[in-house]
């Protein structure tokens, strides 16, 4: 499952790798960038 706290945690805490980490790991897993950006990054 996509953790989408994570990616909104490693936002706020400007951690770009461990962004791109989680990022990548949802797109592998299918998930849309639609979803990764309104429910990770916003």
């Amino acid at each position: 499952m996509t953790d989408f706290n994570a990616m909104t945690e490693a936002l706020v805490a400007c951690d770009a790798a461990k962004l791109t980490e989680l990022v990548n790991a949802a797109l592998a897993a299918d998930v849309s960038a639609d979803d990764i950006l309104n429910k990770g990054l916003i």
